[in-house]
């Protein structure tokens, strides 16, 4: 293995947590008066997010473009939504049931 890929190997990545305004629905407010600017920096600059909800993460982010330009094109961000759990299923360990980590059942 070469320098530069020993490098790439090794490079670590960090988990940002960005809220979202919880404004959708109603009259839209300045992000920067809900928002840190350091927050709105920082969201602007990101290529990967894992979200909820795409489709709510790219109003965002055109939002925070409003305010600092977006380091690539919203085309270009890679948004990947998690896996969300079936409705009606039951969390494990709700109401007092023990959650069975053997169960092999990934909800």
């Amino acid at each position: 293995m070469n320098q530069q890929t020993q490098a790439t190997a090794n490079r670590r990545g960090r988990l940002i947590l960005v809220p979202n305004a919880l404004d959708l629905g109603h009259e839209a407010v300045d992000l920067r008066d809900v928002l840190p600017d350091g927050v709105l920096r920082t969201a602007a600059g990101l290529s990967h997010w894992a979200v909820e909800d795409a489709r709510s993460t790219r109003a965002f982010l055109k939002r925070v473009a409003a305010v600092y330009p977006l380091t690539m094109a919203l085309q270009a961000i890679q948004i990947v939504e998690m896996p969300r759990r079936p409705k009606g299923r039951p969390t494990p360990g709700a109401n007092g049931a023990p959650a069975d980590p053997h169960s092999g059942e990934a909800w």
